[in-house]
């Protein structure tokens, strides 16, 4: 009794100095005045698309790529001319994750913060916001049936939900994903939803009859190395879906295939994938990319082989044929690339194009800041490039390619940031010539 007594009676005595500094604190507070908050305007403007689709429009091949900001900015451009169609501010949403084209050129897309489901429709050139699906935080992947409905996987609740355009109504399947707050890599394919969540090792892979919603869990693949932590973007082309994954126990990035004929994993994984999605079917082959430059995949042979070709990250898009573009014949892929350009790419002859700064984009929440004297350093939340602010002009004095910062720092006069995705550490040094200047990863 007497120890449980010495004990207690020095955290009384802490917890009571604790009380008497607060109260301290508090009136000193109460007796500081504050001037009335200045807005200094939204010094950050980025172009960064996460995902874009291809559609006819007055038939004529377009691409629809919604860019990150407030408000998201929808844009519409014409692939033949390269000419920006039309643009739309979309103010619920922020970040689009994934686009999906219907049988009839309707783009469906959502929100992945404040989920929000919306149509373009090429042929009345609106947006129209369909409505929440059921609360949830996000919609990570899009996926559209032989009837045109858009079934929808989600975050918080790893929950398969539907949206029927012909009574304008959603229906809520419920969570699908056992352990999982994400249902990612969402694909439909004949007659069948597949999927699987994220986060811990080895997290489940669906299959859901799309008719009973009867659901199979597929075992995991067996890689080379570690295991399945996210599957995380999945699309078919033809009876096999291909997969970026990240993994538990390794640090690169990598690619699994399903064959859907018989619910196995194709032997070996692809490593070091460098983008989120495959090209679609060309001439019996699809293409990917890894960290070394594009791969092309035998879709009979299941054998994978490099190209000469290097298109960086795939974030979507789709393939198109071209009537007037000298340099593009036969099935064009193209997509958005991360930072707003567009790309074209002829895979079977090794030849791309870029054309850059042909989509707009919007303005950037501002992920992290940090005051040195009358200078204020900015990076955006998800996007491509950060600032720096005068405090006494309020104007924009440079501009510098940054990811989205988790926090900024000053050591020894220089201006220290981290860098999300990439994982760099980077400084920015006043009197150097690079800037920022990557560090390591």
């Amino acid at each position: 009794m007497k120890k449980l007594f010495a004990i207690l009676l020095p955290l009384a005595l802490g917890l009571t100095s604790l009380s008497a500094l607060g109260a301290e604190e508090t009136s000193m507070f109460s007796k500081a005045t504050w001037s009335q908050p200045e807005n200094l305007g939204q010094p950050l403007r980025n172009v960064t698309i996460l995902n874009s689709c291809v559609t006819m429009e007055d038939g004529r091949p377009v691409l629809v790529a919604a860019s990150v900001g407030t408000p998201m900015k929808l844009n519409i451009l014409d692939l033949e001319s390269m000419q920006l169609l039309r643009t739309f501010d979309v103010d619920v949403g922020h970040t689009v994750w994934t686009h999906a084209a219907d049988s009839k050129g309707n783009v469906y897309f959502a929100g992945y913060v404040h989920a929000e489901l919306y149509k373009y429709s090429p042929a009345d050139k609106k947006v129209t916001n369909l409505g929440s699906p059921s609360g949830e935080y996000a919609v990570s992947q899009i996926a559209i049936d032989e009837q045109d409905n858009v079934w929808m996987g989600t975050y918080q609740n790893a929950k398969l939900i539907k949206y029927d355009p012909k009574t304008n109504k959603m229906t809520d399947y419920g969570n699908q994903i056992k352990d999982s707050d994400y249902f990612k890599s969402l694909v439909y394919l004949n007659g069948y939803f597949y999927g699987g969540g994220m986060g811990q090792s080895n997290p489940e892979f669906v299959k859901i009859d799309a008719k009973t919603m009867k659901k199979k869990v597929i075992a995991p693949p067996k890689l080379s190395q570690g295991t399945i932590k996210t599957y995380y973007s999945g699309q078919a082309v033809g009876d096999k879906i291909f997969i970026w994954c990240e993994g538990v126990g390794r640090t690169d990035t990598f690619y699994v295939v399903l064959d859907t004929k018989t619910d196995t994993w194709i032997e070996g994984e692809i490593s070091n994938a460098n983008g989120l999605y495959p090209s679609g079917e060309i001439d019996g082959f699809t293409y990917l990319t890894t960290m070394s430059g594009n791969v092309k995949f035998n879709l009979k042979t299941n054998e994978v082989t490099p190209t000469s070709v290097d298109t960086g990250t795939m974030r979507g898009g789709g393939l198109v044929t071209l009537n007037e573009n000298a340099d593009f014949k036969g099935l064009t892929y193209a997509v958005a690339t991360f930072s707003g350009d567009v790309m074209l790419v002829d895979f079977p002859n090794n030849h791309m194009k870029l054309y850059p700064g042909v989509l707009q984009g919007s303005n950037s929440k501002i992920s992290a800041m940090l005051v040195d004297g009358d200078t204020l350093y900015a990076s955006p939340m998800i996007g491509g490039e950060g600032v720096q602010f005068d405090l006494n002009t309020k104007t924009v004095t440079k501009k510098y390619k940054i990811g989205q910062s988790g926090s900024i720092v000053k050591y020894g006069g220089k201006i220290y940031f981290m860098d999300y995705p990439s994982c760099d550490l980077k400084v920015y040094d006043p009197n150097g010539s690079e800037n920022p200047k990557s560090l390591f990863s």
